[in-house]
């Protein structure tokens, strides 16, 4: 396959082994097992010719050191791709590479747009690799609330302002 691969894995984890690589010009992945649902990434995901990645796990996604998840351009005058981490209710930990490069120096890098779970006045992102050729990175911090058993809408609000108030400058 070498324009689009989507693979949603409803049990277990998907494993990208060491020395493995997954390549398409469009890379989707997705583990929603309730259990474990983790995606693990110790060799290399590519969304080739400036494409995409979007991986979504429901517990922890992994990008292992040695890892390498990336969307770079091959042709001078492209820019990169985008790519997207997603985890439902775990950590993004990213101890390895992601690239979102343009073709060529001075070409724009690619959008990285990180979405996990508040944590307090943190959000669950771990980002200790390399992050190259980003022209943007987007970090969505979610917090998810049951209006049935839910607090007060006042609660809610007063929760989101006193975690923007931690977080801007």
């Amino acid at each position: 396959f070498s324009e689009s691969l989507d693979i949603r894995v409803r049990t277990g984890n998907i494993d990208i082994a060491s020395g493995r690589t997954l390549q398409a010009r469009h890379v989707k992945l997705s583990a929603d097992d309730q259990s474990s649902g983790q995606i693990n990434v110790a060799g290399a995901i590519e969304g080739s010719e400036g494409g995409s990645v979007e991986l979504y796990a429901m517990n922890d996604l992994n990008i292992q050191s040695g890892g390498r998840v990336s969307a770079v351009a091959l042709s001078a005058g492209s820019a990169g791709g985008d790519i997207l981490l997603s985890s439902a209710r775990g950590w993004i930990n990213a101890d390895g590479a992601v690239d979102l490069s343009g073709g060529a120096a001075g070409d724009t890098g690619g959008a990285l747009y990180l979405r996990a779970l508040r944590n307090g006045n943190d959000v669950k992102i771990n980002l200790n690799g390399a992050i190259a050729g980003a022209a943007a990175v987007y970090a969505e911090a979610v917090k998810t609330y049951n209006f049935k058993n839910s607090p007060s809408r006042s609660t809610w609000t007063s929760e989101a302002t006193t975690y923007y108030n931690a977080n801007t400058a």
